[in-house]
């Protein structure tokens, strides 16, 4: 039994190769089905035939990431490899989206750098990409191309590389995978290479998004948390023209964004979130004989990557219960939207009480006032408060007044 788990084992119809080589069919044209067959000639360079690979293999929205073609280059004559591709070069390495368009764009409008290889409307959905993105890859590499690849679209993404012996896009979907088909309780294979074709591209998550349900409120303050990429700077922007009145967002935290007073019914702010990278970023780095540092345009080195919609709402104070006059002797409670920064009593000093009436914030959100009266009043009267929210300059007072009675 320990023989046959060993997949260097080569006696007859024993060990995973034999097992392998059986499931491709027992052939030479099959022999480059055989998963053990692709990953030492994927190790050594001389490849039974091209594909693509992608590392890192999942990224976030506005994340890079290298792919790279590995091209077939067993030849009869001197020319191989990328020598014998000739003007096919151009589209030896390309990517698919493995998933609809929105309507009315093609590829090229969502991954940064590129040429869409199809028209408006076509079924081909690939894309080449600029010189600018290609991999400086080491002048001894004669046989792979890499560029680097960033979309603002999430979904899957697929890595081909032209095959320039056989005249196609050669996929791996066949290889016989012994990472596949063995029981998944034998746990010393690896994931295969195969899955490096398929870039998974993840959105951004936002933990504390202002949504209709939990909208921001006029003059409320709010960080949205990213999460994506590490060591990559995440701010928010308004895309295109802010509308009138405009909210601000920190100079300092640019993750930060006060709303403004709305003096009107509640809306949607349309901002979106950009990723800034450092050019020392590891993503960039030489990579042993494979590739050179990389330099890429320093725009594209900021991406806008999602959108972000802000719903803010207008503030609201209302009486809890019925707003019937409060009797010395007892206490009333407002609600508010959100807790005001200050409140000031407005209303003259009751004469002849020792305590007079007061108006404080328990906190929470929505947040509870609560009304204390005097300790005693000679006639009914009104007493008025002027709550304050937010800071300049975005600030806005509601007034609110409350009757006593003795």
């Amino acid at each position: 039994m320990k023989g046959f788990m060993n997949q260097e084992n080569w006696f007859p119809f024993l060990g995973v190769y034999p097992i392998a080589f059986a499931r491709a069919g027992l052939s030479r044209e099959g022999q480059k089905r055989v998963y053990l067959e692709q990953d030492a000639a994927f190790q050594s360079g001389d490849l039974y035939s091209s594909f693509g690979v992608s590392y890192p293999n999942e990224v976030f929205v506005g994340e890079f990431s290298r792919v790279l073609a590995f091209i077939h280059d067993r030849a009869n004559g001197e020319a191989s490899g990328l020598s014998d591709i000739g003007a096919r070069i151009t589209s030896t390495l390309t990517v698919e989206p493995q998933f609809a368009l929105p309507a009315n764009t093609l590829s090229s409008d969502f991954i940064l750098g590129s040429f869409s290889l199809g028209a408006l409307g076509s079924s081909n959905k690939q894309v080449r990409f600029r010189k600018d993105f290609m991999l400086p890859m080491n002048e001894k590499v004669e046989n792979a191309l890499g560029a680097m690849f960033l979309t603002k679209l999430p979904g899957q993404y697929k890595v081909f590389a032209f095959d320039e012996q056989e005249g196609k896009q050669f996929s791996l979907d066949d290889v016989v995978d012994p990472a596949l088909w063995l029981p998944p309780v034998i746990p010393f294979f690896a994931n295969s290479f195969n899955e490096l074709r398929i870039i998974k591209v993840k959105p951004l998550v936002v933990t504390n998004e202002a949504t209709a349900a939990d909208p921001l409120f006029e003059t409320e303050t709010r960080t949205f948390e990213i999460k994506g990429a590490e060591h990559v700077t995440y701010t928010i922007d308004y895309k295109g023209a802010p509308p009138a009145p405009r909210g601000d967002i920190d100079p300092l935290d640019k993750r930060t964004f006060t709303a403004p007073v709305l003096g009107g019914p509640q809306v949607t702010h349309n901002l979106a979130i950009t990723a800034t990278y450092d050019p020392g970023n590891d993503i960039f780095k030489s990579r042993g004989k494979l590739h050179d540092q990389i330099t890429l345009p320093a725009a594209s080195l900021v991406n806008e990557c999602q959108d972000l919609n802000i719903v803010i709402a207008p503030i609201v104070v209302s009486r809890v219960g019925a707003a019937t006059p409060v009797k010395a002797t007892e206490t009333a409670e407002f609600s508010a939207s959100i807790s005001p920064q200050q409140i000031a009593r407005t209303s003259a000093d009751i004469p002849g009480v020792t305590t007079q009436a007061n108006l404080t914030s328990l906190g929470n959100r929505p947040a509870t006032l609560l009304f204390r009266p005097p300790d005693t009043v000679p006639a009914a009267q009104d007493v008025t408060f002027r709550l304050t929210f937010g800071t300049a300059p975005h600030v806005l007072t509601i007034d609110i007044t409350v009757q006593i009675t003795p």
